[in-house]
């Protein structure tokens, strides 16, 4: 109270600067944040190319009932439910054990995880375009491997947000860490179309930038350990 002190404080009186380990756990925050773009940009997918994909090239007739291509958008919820729990488990294991894996190794096994399903994704697709409609296995398929990849990095993020940010600024850096789910869910719309002058086939082009982000992002694993001080 003011009559207590006798004088009004300036309003960044007594607020102390940022210690330098503070903004190396900052800088691992963006960095990781670059990289989740990579991942949501791939992901994001499942609303748009991946949904005409069930539409129309999916042979979606079994036992006489057509299965609506918005059905498979299910697989998604079922799997974190059948899923999340198991690996909520491992997880819990390794980090006890000696073989335990820093954050950003999970987020880039997750990233690598995506970019297996587009593999599995651009194979049926070529199927597709050379003998017809392709079996329903393959969506489900993709969708299995992209929940996992999913698993590996999105709740491990998040948590990762809240442990590395002081505390002042930790509302501001989960809005960045949302900020970048944002522009990857922008490049997810826009991919396709910014791709066509280039004749780069739309799935093994997200083969590459998910795989490849991955590997980077773990072949730099020590260095951001290092920054982010032992919280991840």
């Amino acid at each position: 109270m003011l009559w207590f002190t006798g004088r009004m404080r300036g309003p960044k009186e007594g607020v102390e600067p940022l210690t330098r380990d503070e903004w190396q756990r900052i800088v691992a925050i963006l960095v990781m944040g670059l990289f989740v773009v990579f991942f949501w940009m791939g992901f994001e997918q499942a609303g748009g190319t991946m949904n005409l994909f069930a539409d129309q090239r999916t042979e979606r007739v079994v036992f006489g009932w057509e299965i609506p291509a918005s059905y498979f958008q299910a697989i998604n919820p079922l799997a974190i439910v059948a899923l999340g729990p198991l690996l909520s488990m491992m997880w819990t294991r390794l980090d006890a054990s000696r073989y335990a894996i820093p954050t950003p190794a999970k987020m880039g096994l997750g990233m690598i995880i995506l970019g297996l399903g587009f593999v599995v994704l651009a194979i049926a697709d070529g199927r597709a375009q050379s003998v017809g409609k392709v079996g329903p296995e393959w969506l489900v398929t993709v969708y299995v491997l992209h929940t996992v990849g999913e698993l590996f990095l999105s709740p491990i993020g998040l948590s990762m947000v809240t442990k590395l940010s002081p505390v002042r600024l930790a509302a501001m850096l989960m809005g960045l860490w949302y900020t970048a789910n944002a522009v990857a869910n922008y490049l997810a719309g826009s991919l396709e179309e910014m791709l066509t002058t280039t004749r780069i086939p739309l799935y093994w082009f997200l083969v590459g930038s998910s795989v490849g982000a991955g590997i980077i992002l773990i072949a730099i694993t020590p260095l951001l350990k290092k920054m982010m001080g032992g919280r991840g």
